[in-house]
Formats: C-alpha cells, sequence, structure tokens
C-alpha cells in the first residue's frame, strides 16, 4: 500500500518538488507561506515541510510512522488521537491533502514547469 501511494504522490505534485535522495529530503522545505492552521500548537512551514517528507516516504494516512520518524521531528507537535487538543492524526489527513493539492503554487521553482506558450494575435 505505501508503495501505491508512494507512486502517487510522486507523480501528482510531490514528484517535482521533493527530492528523491533521503539526505536532500530532509533539508527540503516548502518556500512560500502556507495558510495558517488554528491548531493548539505552532505549526509553520517547519512542520508542513515534514509532514510531507512524511507522507512520501510512509504514504497518506500512515501518521503513526510519521510521528514516530524522529528525523521529521513531528512527535511533540502532534495530539494523541482520544486528546482534545490539536492537532490530532485526523487534522494532519486534511493538512496533508491541502499541501499536496497546492504544492505546485507553494514553491517558487518548479523544475519540469512547460513555458506557456504566447497567444497568436490576429492580424488587421
Amino acid at each position: 500500500k505505501t508503495d501505491n501511494v508512494k507512486a502517487v504522490v510522486s507523480t501528482q505534485s510531490t514528484g517535482e518538488h521533493i527530492p528523491v535522495k533521503a539526505k536532500d529530503r530532509i533539508a527540503w522545505r516548502i518556500d512560500k507561506k502556507t495558510k495558517p492552521t488554528g491548531w493548539d500548537l505552532e505549526w509553520g512551514i517547519e512542520e508542513d515541510s515534514m509532514l510531507l517528507v512524511g507522507v512520501y516516504e510512509y504514504g497518506l494516512g500512515n501518521w503513526d510512522k510519521i510521528i514516530a520518524d524522529a528525523k521529521l521531528n513531528l512527535a511533540d507537535k502532534i495530539f494523541p488521537a482520544d486528546s482534545e487538543g490539536k492537532p490530532r492524526p485526523e487534522h494532519l489527513q486534511t493538512r496533508a491533502e491541502y499541501l499536496l493539492k497546492n504544492l505546485p503554487k507553494l514553491m517558487t521553482k518548479s523544475p519540469t514547469k512547460a513555458p506557456k506558450k504566447k497567444e497568436r494575435k490576429d492580424r488587421k
């Protein structure tokens, strides 16, 4: 299942933005401001970036593995599922979906983006 999710995630928006090499991936960051979360803990570009790296590595919905990965540094930022605080795993799902959908807009560089064609003007 994880391989299928990784394939889908890779071919959608993250594949052209998130590095393939693990060493480069952990240093990768979104480079534009994301929408505020309204969660009980501080959450910003750093956490959003690591959330996407975790989704890339473990698959969407594998929150236990993402939270447990010490290099992502998200364990202290996520409340248990039975808690009242935000974010909980269900909030991560919504946030990850927002980030994946908007990733091309959240990056200043898109190395695989084709240049726009100029419209032809009719001659009079």
